[in-house]
């Protein structure tokens, strides 16, 4: 049977890496937590970030690319796989890249991957969509609203992490100032508990296995708050 694994290393504001191998291809959706975090938690399920096919930043926000350089300094030519305007926004200089569209699949490794456009305040955002041998998994986070494009990413996936960020509730009574609050919570910012539970309503199916929650907020909600929420 091919090997599959997924194991998410962090997601949050204060940084965001997932690691999905199917077969032989080990792929990095992000870079937003330092690279020793990275090895540590590959090595913890025996896997090695020397082994790394490529990573796959999802837009440039730091929590999402702080550790990119020193990855790609760390293993040799490793691919990057992101949109045009990430890769713009990023100025990362003398990297191996592989550009993506949102709606437009791409074949990696055996994979196919298959980006889509998510609504935040980057240049280019994107979720992705990634299927193999029948199997099928999707990371969406960082959007501020979904869409039907969204959805349909979604959907027929046995695995999905997707976004619960904030309690609106919280968010509204928090410690955070008005701007950044109106900025979680708009449409180019991050889906509150309700959101995500409309979403998982409209996505789930006979398909589905496990939904992952991702990027919760430390200030702005808690796991038992976004579990409720989402599942009861």
């Amino acid at each position: 049977m091919q090997t599959r694994k997924v194991r998410v290393i962090a997601s949050g504001s204060a940084g965001n890496s997932t690691f999905v191998r199917i077969g032989d291809t080990r792929l990095l959706i992000d870079a937003g937590v330092s690279l020793t975090r990275v090895r540590t938690a590959l090595e913890e399920i025996g896997e090695s970030v020397d082994e790394l096919s490529a990573v796959l930043v999802t837009h440039e926000h730091g929590d999402h690319v702080s550790s990119l350089e020193p990855l790609l300094r760390a293993v040799p030519g490793l691919v990057v796989l992101a949109t045009g305007g990430t890769l713009r926004a990023m100025k990362t200089k003398e990297i191996d890249a592989r550009r993506l569209k949102a709606g437009r699949a791409k074949t990696w490794g055996g994979l196919e991957i298959i980006p889509f456009a998510v609504s935040h305040d980057a240049e280019e955002p994107i979720g992705v969509r990634i299927e193999a041998n029948q199997f099928a998994m999707a990371i969406a986070t960082d959007l501020g609203v979904w869409t039907t494009e969204v959805v349909e990413a979604l959907s027929g996936c046995p695995l999905v992490i997707v976004e619960a960020n904030h309690d609106a509730v919280m968010l509204e009574r928090g410690p955070y100032p008005q701007f950044l609050k109106r900025r979680v919570g708009g449409n180019k910012g991050h889906l509150a508990n309700a959101q995500a539970r409309a979403l998982i309503e409209k996505f789930a199916g006979p398909a589905l296995e496990c939904v992952v929650l991702g990027h919760l907020s430390g200030k702005n909600n808690t796991a038992d708050l976004a579990h409720r929420a989402a599942f009861e």
